[in-house]
């Protein structure tokens, strides 16, 4: 009788076991599962965001030549990952055309950072809130500023200027000027002749 109650026991402590094993196995399977399924999609949402782009090879500064051939190439073909749609980055069609700014080694080369209008070493962005705009202008506009003297007399000081970061209602907006052109020709103009006394227009 005893015998029968010890054997009862132990098959009962077997069973207990067993069940907690299958248990402990189904909760590790479960896991494991989970893992996988997270592993699926962290590599779907790699490679939903794996672009092959231009990238800057050696340092480019600011108005040099982008290119990927030749002893002067300076950017290739890189595999990198972004959230950025691709028309932001610049595509064979932007080959040999000049960067607006200083763009270093390894960063990808944006669209906005280059430009087919020679860009000189010594340009820069310059705010111009002296001058008459028109009602209809709008950004990237290509304009000639003129200053029209009080006795009707008139020339342009600045030729060909875009416009960039517009605000229409105080007449302000921002263009590239070279150095020169900030200190010889626009400013001197101001100062040799007094802005009260003139009258300046974007035609």
């Amino acid at each position: 009788m005893k015998r029968k109650k010890r054997n009862r026991m132990l098959i009962m402590i077997v069973v207990i076991v067993l069940l907690a094993l299958i248990i402990c196995s189904f909760f590790e399977y479960s896991k494991i599962q989970d893992l996988k399924a997270a592993n699926i999609m962290y590599q779907t949402e790699l490679s939903n965001n794996q672009q092959t782009v231009y990238v800057a090879t050696d340092l480019i500064n600011a108005g040099d030549i982008v290119t990927d051939t030749g002893e002067n190439a300076n950017v290739e073909k890189q595999t990198v990952y972004t959230g950025l749609e691709s028309y932001n980055y610049i595509t064979e069609s932007e080959m040999n055309t000049r960067a607006k700014v200083d763009i270093a080694a390894g960063v990808p080369v944006m669209y906005n950072m280059v430009t087919d209008v020679v860009v000189d070493n010594d340009t820069r962005d310059y705010e111009i809130s002296v001058a008459n705009l028109t009602t209809d202008q709008k950004e990237n506009d290509v304009v000639d500023i003129r200053v029209i003297f009080p006795n009707g007399e008139d020339y342009v000081i600045l030729s060909k200027k875009q416009i960039t970061n517009l605000n229409l209602e105080n007449c302000v907006f921002t263009s590239q000027l070279r150095n020169s052109s900030i200190c010889f020709s626009y400013r001197r103009c101001l100062h040799d002749n007094g802005s009260k006394n003139l009258h300046h227009e974007i035609c």
